[in-house]
């Protein structure tokens, strides 16, 4: 499954991209005065040849699909109005920088970092991505242990910024800290930082303008990353824009939909999340007290070990559901355990609270009414959230995925793929479309 979800996602982001992102102008540079003195250390480099190789090398065993979607008219014209720097090669870099834990203590987190070559040469790119990727719960999966799909958006002659989640990579060691905004936030501006000081450093000419996105818990991601940004006005970050997409805002209400049973596919986030909020927060409930088996003989395996995938756990989980794997108490929603969990959930929403984004802040938030892993409810979540704080007009603009409009000539493609219904996962694929074609701007 996530394998082809990983092919799906890149065809759909490389192959259907239809309006031009537009370079009207030379972007300011980034220069030294821009670049705080932070602490990092790469870890690795390499060159990516072209988004062309790297679409094949990504399809492996998919080669003669591929050949038959590059067969469509108009594709190739497509691919090179949208992504100018397609031919060139990118250069990638994996590197260490100096963060926070959730207890507030210093750790070392990681990030993977992509750009034109021609940006080391003098050509600049137009600005910085600063991407958040979705859940994931092996370490193999984070983008400084593996080639991510969003590496594609480097090919539009950006820089693209995308940190390890704390608790994978650099800080595999520790705890995964899921669902924590100040942790992801924090993480994600520092990455963002080191990345200003490497790119100064190595005389890389990069656009000051910063953009914010993420899909699922890269949604989650990015809008803490504005909650950040609006609550710290002295970090010296601002967005052009930010794109977040599935994102789980409104945590409470969510694990009631999840705890209704409603949502059968969201059983491993659902375990995954539990079990980092006791682990990365130190609740210390015993694990009786919130797993059924075979989840509470395995939960180190599978997720403490951080050696499974979503989909390998779904696997053994399969025909569960979610009654069969949490204990009584916490599907009843009472007891000490289900306060504690119930606390940090609550604590780590998005959706209430006093904050506002900065008045400068553009946000676009997307969510499919056919979401099968994150409640649409999220969408109206923080939709009412923004109402209620008088955040709204031309600042803030809620899609809903189907109404995404798509090209004539890539109707057949979706048809091919079964996207009757866009799905969490589909959804992905609709969100980065719009993006792209739709710009940055």
């Amino acid at each position: 499954m996530e394998r082809k979800l990983h092919v799906m996602a890149i065809l759909f982001m490389v192959l259907l991209a239809a309006a031009s992102c537009g370079k009207e102008e030379i972007p300011d540079p980034i220069t030294a005065d821009d670049a705080e003195q932070v602490e990092y250390k790469i870890i690795s480099t390499g060159t990516l040849a072209n988004l062309d190789a790297f679409v094949k090398q990504n399809l492996d065993d998919e080669q003669g699909y591929y050949s038959l979607i590059m067969a469509v008219d108009g594709v190739k014209k497509m691919m090179d109005r949208n992504f100018p720097v397609k031919d060139k090669p990118l250069k990638t870099i994996c590197y260490t920088y100096k963060s926070v834990d959730p207890q507030g203590n210093p750790s070392v987190e990681s990030a993977f970092m992509a750009f034109p070559e021609q940006a080391a040469a003098g050509k600049a790119a137009e600005g910085i991505i600063l991407y958040n990727h979705a859940s994931i719960t092996s370490d193999a999966e984070c983008p400084t242990n593996t080639t991510i799909l969003e590496t594609v958006l480097a090919w539009m002659n950006y820089v693209l910024v995308v940190p390890d989640q704390h608790g994978f990579g650099a800080s595999s060691s520790a705890p995964q800290a899921y669902l924590n905004p100040d942790v992801a936030a924090q993480g994600a501006i520092d990455a963002y930082k080191a990345a200003v000081q490497i790119l100064v450093d190595l005389e890389v000419s990069c656009g000051k303008k910063v953009w914010n996105a993420g899909y699922s818990q890269g949604g989650f991601n990015a809008m803490a990353n504005e909650r950040y940004v609006a609550r710290h006005p002295d970090c010296g970050v601002k967005f052009e824009r930010t794109f977040a997409g599935g994102g789980c805002y409104d945590v409470p209400g969510t694990y009631e939909s999840f705890l209704s049973g409603s949502y059968r596919n969201a059983n491993v986030f659902a375990l995954a999340s539990i079990i980092s909020f006791n682990e990365s927060e130190k609740l210390g409930i015993p694990y009786p007290s919130l797993l059924k088996e075979p989840v509470l003989s395995n939960y180190r395996d599978w997720f403490l070990s951080k050696e499974m995938t979503s989909s390998q756990i779904t696997a053994q989980i399969r025909l569960k559901g979610i009654s069969d794997l949490l204990a009584d108490d916490i599907i009843a929603k009472k007891g000490e355990a289900f306060d504690a969990i119930w606390k940090v959930c609550n604590r780590f929403s998005l959706a209430k609270g006093d904050w506002t984004p900065s008045a400068s802040s553009r946000i676009s938030s997307y969510h499919s009414t056919e979401d099968d892993i994150v409640p649409y409810g999220n969408h109206e979540a923080i939709k009412a959230h923004f109402s209620k704080i008088g955040y709204s007009g031309a600042q803030v603009e809620f899609k809903d995925l189907q109404d995404v409009a798509i090209p004539e000539e890539a109707r057949f493609i979706l048809k091919m793929m079964g996207m009757a219904k866009i799905t969490h996962e589909r959804g992905a694929l609709y969100f980065v479309y719009d993006v792209i074609t739709n710009g940055l701007g």
